[in-house]
């Protein structure tokens, strides 16, 4: 992930210590999304999905506590790292915010390599994380690198036993477009719903990835050539034949699939089955 820009949302009302911060947080390679309290900030995450985020605890309209509070409630950013500011002799403060389960706090006034040692060390617990569960943070699905092991597994089977397997990528065709007009927030909540019809209807033996920004593959046992294309037939149908709803404003919209096919043998082993159908080997979303 070295080569992807991480962005951090960053909570302050005081316009001086905001444009400070913002300064630092750019001038250490992040991306920068600003808000004057909390209210704001959950407007923001509608649009744009942050990598962490930073926020002042003492704000007008929305504080950092209750803040805090409705960006855990959205499942979307549960384990998105939350790292508060406090004054040096709020002690009480940086015991409540660690109390309701905040990753961090950052003492006032800023030490700016403190501040970027801080977030970047929160970021790699995170990632940790999912490197050890293996699981998409929006979709709770297998992520490319452990999927790619279980393509592994299943292709050793097959020469062994002389079968064949397929692999089956769905591209979301509109996704990308409604990710610029609508936001991560909107297309994320797609992505759930899509996330949950594959893992609900696909067989148990089938593993699903979240395979990039706005894609899935399927690996399918056994099944050849025809089967694949039967599947991806299948599916592309179910995904156009689900009401999509933007969370802000009810508006519906279509989704459709484009579907992807490469079968073992005759396509080649795991990584040209995995390369035909888009699959890479680091998660760069």
């Amino acid at each position: 992930m070295a080569d992807v820009v991480q962005r951090v949302l960053l909570v302050e009302d005081s316009a001086s210590s905001r444009q400070m911060l913002e300064h630092i947080l750019r001038s250490g390679g992040f991306d920068v999304i600003s808000a004057e309290n909390g209210q704001e900030a959950l407007e923001s995450l509608q649009l744009r999905r942050p990598d962490a985020i930073v926020s002042d605890i003492m704000m007008p309209e929305m504080d950092g506590y209750e803040f805090y509070r409705e960006v855990r409630s959205q499942g979307r950013y549960a384990l998105v790292p939350f790292l508060f500011l406090t004054a040096k002799e709020e002690v009480q403060d940086q015991v409540y915010g660690l109390s309701l389960g905040a990753d961090d706090y950052i003492t006032k006034p800023i030490e700016a390599e403190e501040l970027l040692a801080r977030i970047r060390t929160a970021l790699k617990r995170t990632e940790r994380f999912f490197q050890v569960y293996q699981r998409d943070p929006v979709t709770g699905m297998m992520m490319p690198e452990p999927f790619r092991e279980q393509v592994m597994a299943e292709e050793s089977r097959a020469e062994r036993f002389g079968r064949q397997f397929s692999v089956l990528t769905l591209k979301l065709d509109q996704l990308s477009s409604y990710r610029k007009e609508f936001g991560d927030f909107t297309a994320d909540a797609f992505l759930e719903q899509v996330g949950k019809l594959l893992g609900q209807n696909m067989r148990k033996y089938n593993q699903i990835s979240r395979s990039g920004m706005d894609h899935f593959t399927v690996l399918l046992p056994e099944a050849g050539a025809q089967d694949a294309q039967d599947a991806g037939a299948i599916w592309k149908d179910r995904i156009a034949g689900q009401r999509y709803t933007t969370p802000q404003g009810g508006r519906e919209l279509d989704l459709t699939a484009t579907a992807i096919t490469a079968t073992y043998p005759e396509d080649g082993g795991t990584s040209a089955l995995l390369e035909h159908c888009g699959v890479g080997l680091e998660r760069k979303w």
